[in-house]
């Protein structure tokens, strides 16, 4: 699949001293050549999760094709449905916690890392480097898209448009050798983790209880989705062959547990500690805050207002259930404190709040050759 173009400027961001640059434009054509026409319909074909009729595709506008670059590209497409079809044959069904769209140009902020540690650079979005430095070497390795690296404990994560994959930037992990001293072979994260899109910027959190990851499935061409999945390192695989169903599972929808709560229920139904029903009451101070300075400085289209107004309601409506909850178990003294010290944007998305982090100072890259 063809990494959408609004996507390649979000390529332009690193993740841990991983980077990723693409760039180019396609000029629109008056006419389409046949080849061409059946390549749009395999590609169609793979969205939509019917590999089969991609290959088939395929495989005409290879044997009409007289331009040898292209037959080269389709034979990729031809290899990538095919492995998409047997990672489909091992699939799970992640519980998802929670899921919520972002701009392609800050959603990495939205990711539970230190503040500050997303640093703004030249002709990119950020770089995430914590460490107080004012210049990162960056191999031309990495300048090939090759990588976006995430390393937690003894496994790092990374998106490869180059691996067999299922299309677009899938999703990969390597775990640590430390008889050998390397990096074992890279294993594809598999389904639903990818799709024919470009999923990317995977981590585990700190306390090991969710697994996130950033795509562009299902999303409009400025912007990207981010999952908060549970993490479960041996979830239960099975085949999915039916293409409604793979679809239906793409689209990753938090589980039934958590749309059945509210905001102070758990995926597993256990009421949260008060600590953490200050915290998501604080965070939805934070967010009834922030839409509040949007809308009082808005001067957008009145459909736009109207959403935003519609946001604002609703955040407020939940607002008042958390307040509910508090004035009746007796924990209303808290409340003013939790409010006054409320004092940063966060989004909602269900049962997990996305906290927004600030970015950190401007850092200089240098690309160097490989030794």
């Amino acid at each position: 699949m063809r990494i959408r173009m609004s996507l390649c400027k979000l390529l332009g961001t690193f993740f841990a001293a991983g980077l990723c640059l693409c760039g180019g434009s396609a000029s629109a054509q008056e006419t389409i050549s046949p080849a061409d026409s059946l390549v749009l319909s395999a590609e169609l074909y793979r969205s939509g999760y019917r590999f089969a009729d991609a290959i088939k595709c395929y495989s005409k506008a290879a044997a009409i094709c007289g331009d040898s670059a292209q037959t080269e590209d389709i034979a990729r497409q031809i290899r990538s449905c095919r492995k998409a079809f047997e990672l489909t044959q091992t699939a799970c069904r992640p519980t998802v916690i929670a899921r919520q769209t972002f701009s392609i140009d800050d959603f990495f902020l939205y990711y539970p890392l230190p503040d500050y540690a997303w640093r703004p650079v030249e002709n990119a979005p950020a770089v995430y480097c914590p460490d107080l430095v004012d210049t990162l070497y960056v191999s031309h390795e990495a300048e090939t898209g090759e990588l976006y690296r995430y390393t937690g404990r003894d496994r790092m994560y990374f998106a490869s448009a180059n691996l067999p994959g299922m299309g677009g930037y899938d999703l990969f992990y390597c775990d640590w050798d430390p008889k050998d001293g390397c990096w074992k072979a890279p294993v594809n994260l598999g389904f639903p983790f990818n799709s024919p899109e470009d999923d990317i910027l995977f981590m585990d959190t700190d306390d090991g209880r969710y697994s996130i990851f950033a795509s562009n499935r299902d999303c409009t061409a400025d912007s990207v989705r981010v999952y908060v999945l549970l993490r479960e390192d041996n979830a239960p695989r099975e085949i999915i062959s039916n293409p409604e169903e793979l679809s239906l599972v793409a689209r990753l929808e938090p589980s039934s547990a958590v749309l059945a709560g509210n905001t102070a229920t758990g995926v597993t139904g256990e009421t949260l500690h008060e600590d953490d029903q200050l915290a998501l009451y604080q965070s939805k101070t934070d967010e009834v805050r922030v839409l509040r300075e949007e809308l009082s400085r808005f001067n957008g289209s009145e459909e736009q207002k109207a959403e935003l107004t519609a946001r604002l309601h609703e955040a407020g409506a939940e607002l008042d259930r958390i307040e509910m909850y508090f004035l009746s178990s007796g924990a209303g003294d808290d409340l003013e404190k939790t409010v006054s010290e409320a004092g940063r944007q966060v989004e909602s998305g269900g049962a997990y709040v996305f906290t927004r982090k600030s970015l950190g100072p401007k850092v200089t890259v240098i690309y160097k050759e490989e030794q």
